[in-house]
């Protein structure tokens, strides 16, 4: 005690004490990008690839629990956990069309096609969180090998009302098709332009 109330260090052991300032306030801020930090974790749910079905529907549960998620994933503040969770399973849905390095042998490509869904259920048991946006939430992969149908939870969303939130992910439009500008036509009528403009200068000055 006799070293602390100096203001110096005390150690015992392993563990060093000191003494500091009651702070009244403590101020901390944090950013995160949704968009990326989906895309760095997209292959994530291929990481559960073994359990996949072959020849039916599979649908892949992820437990939110505060333990593991710091509370991030329960404060729902401006719809963070909506947006990200629906980022996270639509770039796992879609971003491995082309990838072709296998997992146990099988494309990247083909695996999530046999992901028919992603649901993300939010276990902690706090009162306090709830109405914050649904516990349950269920996206459905719209190139599934197997699909599941919104409609195939309607006796869950009966049930649970308001905690489940099902939603088939969509598919991205096709990408606008490229403008082709003919260049001998493009410098004609720019020519064609400037003779224009040339002539009317002409007519304003006589």
């Amino acid at each position: 005690m006799a070293e602390l109330a100096a203001g110096e260090v005390a150690s015992r052991g392993p563990l060093r004490f000191r003494t500091e300032e009651r702070k009244p306030v403590s101020i901390s801020s944090s950013e995160t990008d949704l968009v990326a930090l989906a895309n760095a974790n997209r292959g994530y749910p291929l990481r559960f690839a073994g359990q996949f079905a072959r020849n039916a529907p599979f649908m892949l549960f992820f437990v939110i629990h505060p333990w593991f998620s710091q509370g991030n994933m329960h404060q729902n503040f401006g719809g963070y956990v909506d947006a990200f969770t629906e980022k996270l399973a639509e770039v796992a849905f879609l971003s491995f069309r082309d990838d072709h390095a296998p997992i146990d042998g099988v494309p990247k490509s083909e695996l999530a096609q046999h992901l028919s869904g992603i649901a993300f259920l939010n276990v902690w048991p706090d009162a306090e969180t709830r109405g914050a946006g649904p516990s349950s939430r269920i996206y459905l992969n719209p190139e599934a090998r197997f699909p599941l149908e919104p409609s195939d939870f309607c006796a869950i969303e009966a049930a649970f009302g308001d905690d489940v939130r099902v939603k088939r992910i969509s598919r991205p439009g096709p990408k606008p098709p490229r403008k082709s500008v003919n260049l001998p036509l493009a410098i004609l009528a720019g020519a064609a332009a400037l003779a224009g403009v040339a002539w009317i200068m002409r007519a304003f000055v006589r």
